[in-house]
């Protein structure tokens, strides 16, 4: 019994002093728990010749998680420091990943997969290549292999150096007669199956185009023109052809044959004569041929280009119509616009209906451009308006409405209208409804500025818009940063101001613009805050000049109404802000910088206003402006008329 204790004994002790000898054998049990396990995405991979695997680890528990680095046993394959693998030559290669003390690796075999890389040459007709004495040909080889064609280098070898010479991979026949040029290489380090080239060299063989008047002028290129003459100057119009053939320096011309290919009608030949004469812009060629031999020949009708001699003019950019009648006026019938370039004569407008579309307006800029008709091209300088406004409808431009809410907001910000805008004539508003536009005024300056908006130019050149209906915001909502209205007036403006408020004839807000011979004459009766005649608020970086404001409408509200709403000039200085300004009103038409009791009240502060604004003078009715003694010596007589003391815009 004791004898059966002291074995089991020393078993367990043997066992315990083996359990600790293999846990010492190379690392503590602490090392192996810091080194920890990585799992790749593969263990094995199979890729095609050119193909890529991304080798990532899948699973760690490395503490930390460094980072891995890639290695590969040999040049089968080639990783990168992101572990994307990518076959390189066909064999076998072990990828190791090492993450801090833990390693793994995926076995990657290259092959073609059962597919064989073939050499291929383009521009051979089944391996065969005939080429005359004076003719080079270079062999541009390529490998199929998968799907699509991978460039290789390409080994050559000829049989016969007597025929021709290989200069890299350029032929360079040498004399009459044939040779085999064999082409080859390897692929992913596998030699590929040759390829067999024939090649045929016969005589040389020389095609030419010369001008029959004189012989001695050849052309590689025809180049002819629409017009003979045009303004004094000669063009060549047309040519009488003949053709020349020498077969290895034997003359064989009366064995020659053409063809003319002119899918566009570009020229007309005669057959007889071999005279060939333009007809419009455009390519044709004509291709010479001998027995098996051809060579092809470009002919390109050009468009005369010439100035325009009348003067610039001015057009409507959304329309794109050019004065046609005047600008080809020598032409009885070709007075059709049919293609427009930039005066480089790279950028080619669309044309349709004679009209060039795509012209962008530009602020108080000429532009040229050149306008063909059907045969000749001219430099034409004009100013281009993104509208020349004729109609109510085309007012509409102006009107503007994004919804409600932030949303609505954020899209007046980044709404910018640039153009420059033209009234053409005397514009009647009678029953045309604008639309009412986005909400800003709670805003703040804070969030729109005047970076937005209408920042272009709206010139009325002396007409009057009349019975305007206003809608909420304004006619522009925005006048921002650099923007130009003038020379316009505005007859019996619709303040419905019952049903809303926020009515203001030209916008919600002015930054920093230039306005300047405008007249805004209404009657409407004020029923709420927050109308004005012009804005509701103008900042002092604007100029308002030579400008007139009539209202003889009743007022039923006590406060935030009058010419503008806000002025917001009281840091700058007023000979800037306000030129010879005018208010005819028998309230009180100018700043509402408080909120005031009642009418009687802001009657009172009226003298205080105006002497913070001195070049804004008010006038009760005409009749105190004409009893005034005011010249308006000032006022351009252009828009304005003065007639028994009254300043009046031309036209009402």
């Amino acid at each position: 019994m004791k004898n059966k204790t002291f074995i089991l004994a020393l078993s367990c002790l043997t066992a315990f002093s083996l359990m600790g000898c293999g846990s010492n054998s190379n690392q503590s049990s602490s090392e192996v728990s810091k080194a920890g396990t990585i799992v790749l995405n593969a263990n094995s991979k199979n890729l095609l010749a050119g193909e890529s695997f991304n080798l990532t680890i899948e699973y760690s528990d490395v503490p930390g998680r460094p980072s891995a680095v890639y290695s590969a046993d040999n040049d089968v394959v080639e990783v990168t420091e992101n572990g994307v693998v990518t076959a390189k030559k066909i064999g076998t290669s072990i990828v190791t990943v090492t993450s801090g003390g833990a390693t793994a690796s995926c076995r990657f075999d290259v092959s073609f997969g059962g597919q064989t890389p073939i050499i291929k040459l383009p521009g051979t007709n089944d391996g065969n290549l005939s080429v005359d004495l004076a003719t080079t040909y270079a062999l541009n080889p390529f490998v199929s292999f998968n799907g699509i064609g991978q460039e290789f280098t390409p080994a050559f070898s000829i049989d016969n150096e007597d025929v021709g010479v290989m200069e890299g991979n350029v032929f360079k026949p040498l004399s009459v007669g044939n040779a085999v040029i064999e082409i080859g290489g390897t692929f992913f380090g596998e030699a590929l199956y040759p390829y067999y080239l024939n090649v045929t060299v016969k005589e040389e063989v020389i095609f030419t185009i010369y001008n029959k008047e004189d012989e001695s002028r050849t052309f590689d290129k025809i180049s002819l023109f629409t017009a003979e003459t045009f303004r004094g100057k000669n063009y060549l119009n047309s040519l009488t052809l003949g053709f020349g053939l020498s077969v290895g320096g034997v003359d064989k011309s009366n064995e020659v044959q053409y063809s003319l290919v002119d899918e566009g009608g570009a020229v007309t030949i005669d057959p007889a004569s071999m005279k060939i004469s333009a007809s419009k812009a455009g390519k044709a060629y004509i291709d010479l041929t001998y027995l098996e031999y051809s060579k092809r020949f470009e002919i390109t009708v050009n468009q005369v280009v010439a100035d325009y001699e009348g003067k610039p003019f001015t057009i409507d950019a959304s329309i794109g119509e050019f004065p046609c009648d005047s600008i080809f006026a020598e032409f009885e019938s070709e007075r059709t616009i049919v293609k427009a370039t930039s005066i480089d004569g790279k950028t080619e407008y669309e044309v349709e209906d004679g009209k060039v579309k795509g012209i962008l307006s530009h602020n108080l800029a000429e532009q040229s451009i050149i306008v063909y008709n059907s045969k000749v091209g001219l430099v034409v300088t004009f100013k281009a308006y993104a509208r020349i406004i004729k109609t109510a409808e085309d007012l509409k431009d102006f009107t503007i409405n994004f919804g409600q809410g932030p949303d609505a907001v954020e899209m007046v910000k980044t709404y910018r209208n640039d153009g420059y805008y033209l009234l053409a004539n005397d514009i009647d508003c009678t029953d045309v409804d604008f639309e009412a536009q986005t909400r800003v005024l709670g805003v703040g300056s804070t969030s729109i500025d005047g970076n937005c908006g209408f920042v272009g130019t709206f010139d009325g050149q002396g007409h009057v818009i009349s019975n305007l209906k206003v809608a909420k915001g304004g006619l522009f909502l925005i006048i921002g940063n650099g923007a130009i209205v003038r020379n316009v007036g505005f007859k019996n403006v619709i303040l419905d101001t019952k049903s809303d408020n926020d009515k203001f004839t030209l916008c919600t807000y002015a930054y920093n613009a230039d306005i300047r011979n405008v007249y805004i004459e209404s009657s409407s009766t004020f029923y709420s805050v927050n109308n004005a005649l012009v804005a509701a608020d103008i900042s002092g970086g604007c100029t308002i000049v030579n400008c007139l404001f009539q209202y003889t409408g009743e007022v039923k509200v006590t406060n935030y109404y009058g010419s503008f709403t806000h002025l917001n000039g009281s840091s700058v200085n007023p000979d800037k802000f306000l030129v010879d300004c005018f208010v005819v009103s028998p309230h009180v038409m100018t700043v509402a910088a408080k909120y005031y009791a009642d009418t009687k009240e802001i009657e009172e502060f009226s003298s205080l206003e105006f002497r913070q604004y001195p070049n804004v003078i008010h006038y009760t009715d005409r009749e105190e402006m004409a009893s005034s003694g005011q010249t308006f010596s000032s006022f351009d007589p252009t828009y304005w008329t003065v007639s028994d003391g009254c300043l009046t815009f031309r036209g009402i």
